[in-house]
């Protein structure tokens, strides 16, 4: 059972927040083909036994239309989904507990961490939908928030407020 860390795991932790933050923040577009075969890992860690069709959205906005597409009608909610780069925070702490706290995790974790290369993704049970990263990103000290504009748009055109504050 680890009690303390040492200085230098504390120093360790600190680049790897540093390191996921940028990568969770990033407005780089994302590499489609990558994302292609990101998909067909993900469904094998999923267990699921298809190779999904990969279709692709600029946001969540023009996501949500595909899944739209996809069920024929109007929908509210959809599950499964994952928040791709929103997970940076949780892959912070699974990086650290593997890399800085030397804990084993037996479980092959990459999906879990290549997820914050995407935006939202929708694995569903023969298509998963891949939105690309937010492309504006503004912040203050306490986190996503820009005073009078939004805290983060996407190619979409999709826009979101305040987030914190």
């Amino acid at each position: 059972m680890i009690k303390d860390l040492t200085p230098e795991q504390l120093k360790q932790m600190e680049e790897y927040v540093t390191k996921w933050t940028s990568i969770g923040l990033s407005t780089e577009r994302i590499d489609k083909d990558k994302a292609v075969g990101y998909a067909h890992k993900l469904y094998k860690f999923l267990n699921r036994n298809v190779v999904p069709q990969v279709i692709f959205a600029d946001g969540p906005v023009s996501a949500w239309k595909e899944l739209e597409k996809i069920y024929g009608e109007k929908i509210d909610f959809v599950w499964p989904y994952l928040d791709g780069q929103f997970w940076s925070s949780y892959v912070t702490w699974l990086s650290c507990y593997k890399n800085v706290l030397k804990i084993e995790i037996t479980v092959d974790t990459s999906p879990i961490e290549e997820l914050v290369n995407y935006g939202n993704i929708y694995p569903l049970e023969k298509y998963c939908i891949i939105a690309d990263r937010m492309s504006i990103c503004r912040r203050n000290a306490n986190g996503l928030h820009c005073e009078g504009n939004t805290a983060v748009e996407y190619p979409d055109g999709t826009k979101y407020g305040l987030l914190t504050e």
